[in-house]
C-alpha cells in the first residue's frame, strides 16, 4: 500500500537511481513499456516511479485524451532528477540541460521516443539480447558519430569474426519527407569519408526503419546507388515489431534485395 512520505527521505537506492537512468536513456517512459524491458512487475515499476514522482525526481503527463486509445502515462525526468544526475552520474550534462525542456517537447517526439523502447526490445528479442544498444541520448559523447545522432547505436557483446559488430540505426517516422531520408544516407557517405578509421575496422553498417512499403522500395533504390563503404539493411516498422515467425531475418540487403539477414 502506498502512502504519504515524512520530510526525511533516504537516500534513492539501486533501483530509483537505475530507473532515473532509463529516463534518461529514453528520455520518456511508461510503466508497461519498463516493466516489459526490466522483466519486473508492473506495479513494482508503478510503486518505484511514484515514490520518485512523489520525492520530485519524475514529472507524469497524463491527458483524458489518452484513455480511448489506452495510451499509457508518460513519465519523466523532473528538474530535481536532471540536477542529480547531473551532480551524481557522468552521464552528458548538455543532454541533461535538454531535458529541461521535456515539458515542451512535442506529442509526436514524445511517441518517437516510446517507439525507440519497442524497438530496443524486439531487437533483443530477435537477436536474443547479443548487443549493447545506446540511444541518441547516450551517444553524444561519441565525437566520430554522425551527425544529427541516429536513434540508435548496436555494439555487439561478444564480437564475432565472421559478422558485423557495429551498427548505426535510424527510423524514418512518417511525417518525414523522402528528401530527408536521402539526404540522411548521404550524411552517411559523408561521415564515412571523413572519418579516418584503423586499418582494421569500418564505418558501422547501416539499419534503416520505415512505416510503409512504398518507402523501403524508395530507399532501396538511393542506397544502391551510392558508393558506400558499408553495407545497408532496411526493415519496416511492422515487420520488426510483428515478424510472421520466430526467424529473425527481417533485414533488407539493399543491394541483394531479395535477401534477409539476421543481426
Amino acid at each position: 500500500m502506498l502512502v504519504e512520505f515524512p520530510k526525511y527521505r533516504r537516500p534513492l537506492n539501486s533501483n530509483q537511481i537505475r530507473l532515473l537512468s532509463l529516463c534518461y536513456k529514453f528520455r520518456f517512459v511508461t510503466v508497461p513499456l519498463l516493466a516489459e524491458y526490466l522483466g519486473k512487475d508492473r506495479s513494482s515499476v508503478y510503486e518505484n516511479l511514484y515514490i520518485l514522482g512523489k520525492q520530485g525526481y519524475v514529472s507524469k503527463s497524463y491527458d483524458s485524451s489518452y484513455r480511448l486509445p489506452g495510451k499509457s502515462a508518460r513519465y519523466y525526468l523532473s528538474s530535481k532528477g536532471i540536477r542529480y544526475l547531473r551532480e551524481n552520474t557522468e552521464l552528458n550534462q548538455t543532454v541533461l540541460r535538454n531535458m529541461y525542456k521535456n515539458k515542451s517537447v512535442s506529442e509526436e517526439h514524445i511517441e518517437r521516443c516510446l517507439m525507440v523502447i519497442q524497438i530496443v526490445m524486439a531487437i533483443r528479442r530477435q537477436t536474443k539480447d547479443q548487443f549493447l544498444l545506446f540511444t541518441r541520448h547516450e551517444l553524444a559523447d561519441f565525437d566520430w558519430m554522425v551527425r544529427p545522432l541516429p536513434d540508435l547505436y548496436l555494439q555487439r557483446k561478444k564480437p564475432k569474426q565472421d559478422q558485423q559488430n557495429y551498427y548505426i540505426l535510424d527510423f524514418f517516422h512518417k511525417l518525414m519527407p523522402f528528401y530527408l531520408i536521402k539526404k540522411r544516407v548521404w550524411a552517411h557517405q559523408e561521415q564515412d569519408d571523413e572519418i579516418n578509421f584503423a586499418d582494421s575496422e569500418t564505418y558501422p553498417d547501416l539499419l534503416f526503419i520505415v512505416l510503409f512499403k512504398t518507402t523501403e522500395e524508395r530507399l532501396c533504390r538511393v542506397a544502391s546507388n551510392n558508393s558506400n563503404h558499408f553495407e545497408i539493411y532496411t526493415t519496416m516498422l511492422s515487420r520488426l515489431l510483428n515478424p510472421d515467425s520466430k526467424s529473425s531475418e527481417i533485414w533488407r540487403d539493399v543491394f541483394e534485395e531479395d535477401e534477409f539477414i539476421k543481426l
